[in-house]
C-alpha cells in the first residue's frame, strides 16, 4: 500500500509501459474517502433499482469463464443522480493519479461504464488485470467499498503487488490496471463496490 505523497525513486514522465520504465508505479494506493453524501448517494442508486436492473454473473457465462460471481449495477452516465455521484470518485481518482502513478488518464469511457458490483455468500472476483486485449485503454482501476452488512464476513479486497485490503466503507483504492486484483469470497453477510477504470492512450 502506497501514500500519493511518496515519490518513487525514479521519474515518471516516460510513458513507456509502466513495469518496465518505472519500476515501483504497480502499488495500489488510497486515493482517499468519499464523504457521507456520496455514499448515501451510491446506496439509494443500489437500493432503489428494481431486481430486474441487477445482472446475475456467474464465473462460467456460456463459452468463457468470466471472473466475477455477483450482481452487477450498471450505472448510466448520462443520467444526473449516477454521472455526479461518479464524477466525485473521479475526482479523487484523479488527483491521486496526478500526485503519484502520472498516467494519462483522466475519464470514463462510456463503453466500459462503471458498475455496482453485490457479492453474497460465495461470491467473489477472482485476481486479474483489467488491461487486457479487448480494453488496451484502461490504465488505472478504482474500486470503492459503498456498503456492506453487519454480518458480513469475507469480500477482502487483493492487489498484486500490495496484499489484502479490508477497505472501510467509503475507502477509494486505486491501482494501474495492468496490475492483477480480485476480492475474496463472501463467506456470510453482503458486500457492495463500486468499480470504475479511467482510460487514456494505450501504454507503449
Amino acid at each position: 500500500m502506497t501514500n500519493p505523497d511518496e515519490t518513487p525513486s525514479r521519474s515518471r514522465h516516460s510513458i513507456g509501459f509502466p513495469p518496465l520504465t518505472n519500476p515501483g508505479l504497480d502499488r495500489t494506493l488510497i486515493a482517499g474517502v468519499l464523504d457521507e453524501v456520496v455514499l448515501e448517494g451510491l446506496r439509494d442508486l443500489e437500493a432503489q433499482a428494481a431486481p430486474r436492473d441487477w445482472t446475475r454473473r456467474s464465473r462460467s457465462d456460456g463459452s468463457r469463464i468470466g471472473r466475477v460471481s455477483g450482481w452487477t449495477l450498471g450505472l448510466d452516465l448520462v443520467d444526473a443522480p449516477g454521472r455526479s455521484l461518479v464524477e466525485h470518485v473521479v475526482r479523487l481518482a484523479v488527483a491521486a493519479n496526478t500526485s503519484h502513478h502520472r498516467f494519462d488518464c483522466d475519464r470514463v469511457s462510456p463503453d466500459d461504464p462503471p458498475f455496482l458490483l453485490r457479492l453474497e455468500h460465495d461470491d467473489l472476483v477472482v485476481p486479474g488485470p483489467d488491461l487486457v486485449e479487448a480494453w488496451t485503454t484502461r490504465k488505472l482501476t478504482v474500486v470503492v467499498r459503498v456498503s456492506d452488512t453487519a454480518t458480513r464476513v469475507g469480500g477482502v479486497v487483493g492487489f498484486m503487488p500490495g496484499g489484502a485490503v479490508d477497505l472501510a466503507v467509503g475507502q477509494v483504492m486505486i491501482a494501474p490496471s495492468f496490475a492483477a486484483w480480485g476480492i475474496e469470497p463472501v463467506v456470510s453477510g453482503s458486500a457492495t463496490f463500486l468499480v470504475l477504470r479511467l482510460h487514456g492512450p494505450p501504454f507503449r
